[in-house]
């Protein structure tokens, strides 16, 4: 009790602890493989006794609030935004599809994303660099040729907002700047965000940059810009052509200095509904 601040912190210790001591019994007996299974609360509430013994539709707590506490203590067992291997097995249950992982348990489908890059560019050669995004999935690699160099989450243009697809290059380069848009581009009100990190802009207005004031990366989310967790929107603002140049601020590219490419590409899933679709043809 009194510990209902850092249940997420208990549970990923408890994982990690289970996990240690399962690695070190399987090292001692090769042969056997050592899984972990976890298991969620039970909770100091319910939601099928009353907490009233005069008023039986009496209770103490709702049922979205038993979704949140299970959410945090489950999130707690496998880590939000943790990359796991998988074996490339499938099986479909009752509830929907599973992956197998190079672990040897199995995770849900619906409970993560997973890479999968559209075709290459034309003529490309076998050091150029390249950025395939995935919309349908929420996933970023780089690529130098036809081998992948890194690979994160992001959060593409949501319903309304949507991220154009098509192959294109980047056009300029800033390290910050403010990015702003009118009651016209944003049907949610105007908006200006002041020092938005390692901003590269790919398509008019659109473009690959830090968000630093949410973390739905894997989720549609933005006004149309391509939302990158700040660390990684660094990493590849520091791959990616042009490179800037020591101690400039931002860079523009040019014929001699050519933009990395970007392929854009499927849509984000609830996004293409309603009447403000441009983004989508």
């Amino acid at each position: 009790y009194g510990l209902v601040s850092i249940v997420r912190e208990i549970n990923v210790a408890a994982a990690r602890l289970a996990r240690q001591a399962a690695d070190h019994a399987e090292a001692r007996e090769p042969g056997r493989p050592r899984y972990v299974a976890g298991a969620i609360g039970p909770t100091n509430r319910t939601a099928s006794i009353s907490s009233d013994v005069n008023d039986a539709a009496a209770r103490n707590i709702r049922f979205d609030e038993l979704v949140a506490a299970y959410r945090e203590q489950a999130e707690g067992l496998i880590d939000r935004f943790d990359a796991v291997g998988l074996t490339g097995e499938t099986t479909q249950l009752s509830d929907g599809e599973y992956w197998e992982t190079d672990e040897g348990w199995w995770l849900k489908a619906s409970d993560g994303t997973r890479t999968e890059p559209g075709p290459p560019p034309e003529k490309l050669g076998d050091h150029d660099k390249w950025i395939d995004v995935n919309q349908h999935r929420q996933t970023l690699v780089m690529f130098e040729g036809m081998t992948p160099v890194f690979v994160t989450l992001f959060s593409s243009g949501r319903n309304e907002h949507e991220t154009p697809v098509g192959s294109f290059h980047i056009r300029e380069k800033h390290i910050a700047s403010t990015m702003d848009g009118d009651a016209d581009t944003a049907a949610d009100g105007p908006y200006s965000i002041e020092d938005v990190p390692y901003i590269q802009y790919f398509n008019g207005g659109y473009a690959l940059h830090g968000a630093f004031w949410h973390a739905e990366f894997g989720r549609v989310k933005s006004h149309g810009c391509v939302n990158l967790a700040p660390w990684d929107a660094k990493g590849i603002f520091s791959w990616t052509d042009p490179q800037l140049p020591e101690g400039w601020h931002s860079v523009t590219s040019s014929k001699d200095r050519p933009g990395t490419r970007v392929v854009v590409h499927e849509r984000g899933i609830g996004t293409c509904r309603g009447p403000k679709l441009d983004a989508c043809h």
